[in-house]
């Protein structure tokens, strides 16, 4: 397989879990009708997409839930926010890991899905569909003061299309990747959660730039880009300061050239996990073997975590909030599932054997279960499993429920 039918298989499998949940909008709109490095000194602000108004847009009572929560999970800290599939749309609720305290999230006359919690849990950004206007946008819900959802993108301004967002550690800012105006690349673009505001933090480059991920200092962003120093080279995993400067390749291999992908912070800012593979890479190839990899947020100490072969997932790898475990997604040639690996090092558990596409994975704050989505027939459905193997379970009775996200622990 060469290059470029990677690149192309890759950006299909990341569009999988999109896709059906846009799939299923549209449908219900028919039938409607310690520390990290020291960040380099700012330069020049990179280029300035829009500056929309955030609006709020009218609110119409959410239809009661299709489906009953089956209560056999254990109880973890916690709220899980999630997407269910309502004769009139994609709503959102909020309920606790043993299916109790359903609640409403979003009342909104549309398509809510994918919800994501800010890090200290008092905001959750969640993409909305509005058939009016035949766009996705980004919008906020502030769990602490209540009220309406507001908008903050708007329908003019760099759309988010991968459906992954990564919030600063200040609540401020929403870091997403999406194609260029003219669809020939993709660049990693900032949010300003008050003002809507859209920066292209990599300023319409030549080349592909994806997956962003926000240190929890707030000093860098890690994201995978194919750009090298002669030009377009397989992908690796890079750092930038919040205003796009101070750019540095962590992964650079010179014995051979891998592929780089998804990277994810460690809690304590320390590491940075991801995935390497390449299929014409054989099981002696230097800088090897595929599989989950962790390198120091310098650059430094690259280690491997767990070997497995075939694509890896375009979703990044999770780490629990404690920093001792490590869950991804193991995909071979048609279903993906759920692994969980020592930090350390160490085997790797399969918490799950489910046919289906997994997705969407989330800790619990007690870092003991984590919550994930799986896509079978067109039909989702919401698990928990214990981190242990001891148990994988749905949370309800029928399909129809995710994504979800868990709540970070208290603070």
């Amino acid at each position: 397989m060469g290059i470029v039918r990677i690149r192309q298989f890759y950006l299909r499998r990341a569009a999988l879990v999109a896709g059906l949940i846009v799939l299923s909008v549209l449908l219900v709109a028919c039938a409607r009708g310690t520390s990290s490095p020291t960040a380099p000194t700012p330069t020049a602000p990179a280029a300035t997409i829009s500056t929309p108004a955030a609006t709020v847009r009218p609110t119409t009572s959410t239809p009661a839930p299709t489906g009953q929560p089956l209560k056999t999970a254990k109880l973890h800290p916690g709220l899980i926010a999630y997407t269910q599939n309502l004769k009139d749309g994609l709503s959102l609720f909020t309920m606790t890991s043993d299916g109790a305290n359903q609640a409403p999230l979003a009342t909104m006359a549309g398509s809510a899905f994918v919800p994501r919690w800010s890090p200290d849990g008092k905001l959750i950004a969640f993409f909305f569909y509005e058939a009016k206007v035949r766009m996705v946008n980004v919008w906020v819900k502030d769990m602490k003061a209540g009220g309406s959802p507001r908008q903050v993108t708007q329908s003019g301004a760099q759309q988010p299309m991968n459906l992954m967002l990564s919030w600063s550690p200040d609540n401020r800012y929403l870091v997403y990747s999406s194609p260029q105006a003219d669809d020939t690349e993709q660049d990693v673009y900032r949010l300003e959660v008050a003002s809507g505001k859209v920066v292209d933090l990599t300023g319409n480059s030549t080349v592909w730039d994806a997956t962003p991920a926000w240190s929890p200092d707030g000093k860098w962003i890690a994201f995978a880009s194919d750009r090298a120093d002669k030009g377009k080279d397989r992908d690796n995993i890079w750092i930038m300061a919040p205003d796009g400067s101070g750019l540095k390749n962590l992964t650079r291999n010179t014995a051979h050239q891998w592929e780089n992908k998804a990277p994810a912070w460690s809690p304590d800012g320390k590491e940075i996990a991801f995935y390497r593979w390449d299929l014409e890479a054989k099981a002696d190839t230097p800088g090897g073997p595929a599989g989950l990899w962790v390198i120091a947020a310098d650059g430094g100490q690259e280690r491997l975590v767990a070997a497995f072969d075939g694509i890896m997932s375009p979703e990044p790898p999770v780490w629990s909030p404690d920093g001792k475990l490590i869950a991804f997604l193991k995909v071979p040639t048609g279903d993906g599932n759920v692994w969980v690996a020592p930090a350390a090092g160490g085997d790797a558990r399969q918490i799950g054997d489910l046919k289906g596409e997994c997705s969407s994975i989330s800790w619990s704050p007690d870092s003991q279960a984590v919550l994930f989505t799986n896509t079978l027939d067109n039909a989702m459905q919401l698990y928990v499993a214990e981190a242990d193997g001891s148990s994988t379970l749905p949370l309800f009775d029928t399909p129809g429920y995710g994504p979800g996200h868990w709540s970070p622990a208290a603070r």
